[in-house]
């Protein structure tokens, strides 16, 4: 490679070279970023928060399943007593022979 001077016996290359490190310094940085961006993780009470914010979430879910079955069981209910009612009321009225 021939290395031109100028009259002021400088490198006219001494910038691409100063552009290159630049470069290579600005590439491990990167590197170094991403394994520290990497190495950020959740924290175990991080962790142990999430796992409880499920375990309620599921907890909460039973719940709603309970009460809904439950008011179904009352709704059944109320309905048998009606129609127990019904039955009785027309047994009342109907003539015995």
């Amino acid at each position: 490679m021939i290395i031109l001077e100028d009259n002021k016996n400088h490198n006219i290359f001494a910038p691409i070279k100063f552009i290159r490190n630049m470069k290579n310094i600005l590439g491990m940085a990167l590197i170094a970023g991403m394994f520290a961006f990497s190495a950020c993780g959740p924290s175990a009470e991080e962790k142990a928060a999430a796992e409880k914010a499920v375990q309620d979430s599921i907890a909460a879910a039973d719940a709603q399943k309970a009460a809904e079955e439950e008011a179904a069981r009352a709704e059944q209910a109320m309905q048998d007593s009606i129609a127990a009612a019904a039955a009785a009321d027309t047994a009342a009225v109907a003539p015995a022979k």
